[in-house]
């Protein structure tokens, strides 16, 4: 069988026992006694996480850095990674160049939108800050501007009850991310 697939009956067994604490041993779910500890294997927890993820936002975000700063996508995942994260918190990272880079599986749950991570896709444009990096300002270029409408279009298409919105729109913590108006600027999408 390969890594990372399992068959669905093994799955549907995971399912049908969750209404009690359980234990998977060689592809069988038996009931454990009360007080047990529940044990299971993590790479089935994310595949069924999959089957049951439903997104129902595409969050922008900008990265909080200086115009023209050139920090990718690794950057970013070396910096969640150290505030002890599983990694890179969004899905998707818009560097400067305008390339898209991939961050987090969509099949996992994000960490960029406190209360809307397990049903969200996050995005996150390189900058948002002005040149001293003291104000908020829209600092996309011509290229981050172009890959982030066909990254969004592609979203769109795939998650088609999926609402566009940016940090600021759900989060009041958040106003100035990502620098300007996402609703606004792809209503067009949403169409």
């Amino acid at each position: 069988m390969p890594r990372g697939r399992f068959p669905f009956s093994l799955v549907l067994s995971f399912c049908l026992c969750l209404t009690s604490p359980v234990m998977l041993s060689q592809g069988l779910c038996t009931r454990m006694p009360a007080g047990e500890v529940f044990y299971f294997n993590f790479s089935i927890f994310l595949y069924i996480s999959t089957l049951m993820r439903t997104i129902s936002l595409i969050i922008v975000h900008c990265s909080a850095n200086r115009k023209g700063s050139t920090i990718r996508m690794k950057d970013i995942d070396k910096d969640h990674r150290s505030r002890g994260w599983r990694g890179c918190g969004y899905h998707y990272v818009i560097p400067t160049d305008g390339t898209i880079e991939a961050g987090r599986p969509e099949e996992m749950k994000g960490a960029h939108c406190r209360f809307h991570n397990g049903h969200s896709i996050g995005i996150c444009y390189v900058g948002g800050l002005d040149a001293n990096g003291q104000f908020p300002e829209d600092t996309r270029t011509p290229a981050q501007k172009k890959a982030l409408s066909q990254l969004l279009a592609n979203l769109h298409q795939r998650f088609p009850k999926a609402l566009i919105v940016g940090h600021c729109d759900l989060d009041p913590m958040k106003p100035n991310c990502p620098g300007f108006d996402v609703v606004k600027e792809y209503q067009d999408l949403e169409a």
